[in-house]
Formats: structure tokens, sequence, C-alpha cells
């Protein structure tokens, strides 16, 4: 039998658990151990310039890791890494399995800032909102608007919105019936938290003539903050 170092690990590298400062990595041990059985691996990390690419060598994480995962910790928010693991056994460290991919670290944005009610009509409610004050270590890619009706738990996705979106108006709503809207912040993983909203909002009538204002009509049903996670209730009047 040819006793060599393993070869590198089967198939690619999964990552998981993506946080602004952590991964998990996981693999396979490889097809070819060189005739011994891996006795453990070394994980290494490598930092990429965002901005111009430039190329930097791997640094080791850990040379003892004997099990087929490893969280790797003390990374940067925004940043972008490569990594890859490479098995070892009484005979030397064998081939590198590398990530496929670019890994950047990010989380899910902050909750978007100020959303509130900007019109009511008969049968329409218009929505403003602020940009989140952090993105999540990832750029903005858009905004997604979702809408209940009040006492009910059906959420669905009423608009898709781009990243200069700061207002929409959702239309086709029943006049007298309360709804609850949420809008969430979206990035390269995913959705964040819904906007949480704290304030009612009243919406009055002022008719007006070249003598002036006439007296306000009387208040519409409050559009209310009901729910801890940011949802708001407003009916068309």
């Amino acid at each position: 039998m040819f006793l060599d170092t393993p070869g590198a690990c089967e198939g690619g590298i999964q990552i998981s658990k993506v946080t602004e400062e952590s991964c998990t990595l996981s693999w396979k041990p490889p097809l070819e151990d060189g005739g011994d059985e891996v006795s453990h691996y070394l994980v290494e990390r490598r930092d990429t310039n965002r901005l111009n690419w430039v190329f930097i060598a791997y640094k080791t994480v850990t040379s003892k890791c004997s099990k087929t995962s490893f969280k790797i910790e003390g990374l940067m928010e925004g940043m972008l890494y490569y990594f890859r693991v490479l098995p070892e056994n009484i005979y030397g460290v064998g081939e590198p399995r590398e990530t496929s991919d670019v890994v950047l670290v990010c989380e899910v944005p902050h909750p978007p800032r100020k959303l509130e009610v900007v019109d009511v009509t008969k049968s329409a409610v218009s929505l403003g909102w602020e940009k989140p004050e952090h993105d999540g270590g990832s750029r903005l890619t858009g905004y997604v608007v979702e809408a209940c009706k009040f006492g009910t738990d059906k959420w669905m996705k009423v608009a898709s919105l781009k990243l200069t979106d700061f207002e929409h108006t959702i239309e086709k709503l029943n006049e007298g019936e309360q709804y609850l809207f949420r809008i969430k912040a979206i990035n390269s993983r995913g959705a964040g938290e819904a906007k949480e909203l704290v304030a009612p909002y009243e919406h009055r009538i002022i008719a007006i003539n070249a003598r002036g204002l006439s007296k306000p009509s009387l208040p519409s049903k409050p559009a209310v903050a009901s729910d801890p996670i940011g949802e708001r209730s407003a009916t068309p009047k």
C-alpha cells in the first residue's frame, strides 16, 4: 500500500451561522486518507480587500481541529473572507479544500426608521419611512411591505420596493376595515426585523375655499401601534 498525506476533503465547505463576527464551517473527510486515518484538520482563513482584491496569504485559525466542523470567531463585519481546510495524518498535511465563493460577514439589517402613515383615503393608506441605522454589514437591496387584516395573523406581502423608495401607497383596501402594516429592509442575508411603530394616527379632512379653512372633520379611527415587533393598524375612511 502506498502511504502518503491525505487528499482534499470530499465535496465543498459549507458555511452556516454567519453573524457580524463569526461563521461556522463544516466539511466531509477525504476519500483518500493516504493509508492512515486523518487525525485532525487545519483551518485557515484569507482576508480579501474589498476595494481592490489584493491577494493576502492564508493564516492558520486552528491546527488541531478534531471534528468536521469549526466556528471561526473574531471576524470583522463587512469584510470578505476565503476559508480552507487541510486534513492531516501521521505522514503530514494533505491537500486543501477552499470555499468556492468569497464569504461576506454580515447580518440582516436593522429595522427601517420612522415608519408612519402619511395619508389615508377611503381605500388606500400611504406609508413613509427612513433607511435603517445599520445595514448589517451588507449593502441594502430594497424593502418589503406587508399587511394583514386586524385581528388575524395572515400577513401578505403587498410590495417589494427598490432601495431608493421611502414611501408606498397600499390601495384597494376595504372602507371601514382595520389593517396592520409593517416594513422590513433587505440585504444579502435576507429580511431584517419589522419596524416598530409607537404612535397613533388620526386622519382628518379640512375643506378650503377663498374664505379660508373650514373646521376639521371628526377624526378617523386611529392607526395604532399594537404589536411590539412593529405593526400599525389603520382604518381607511
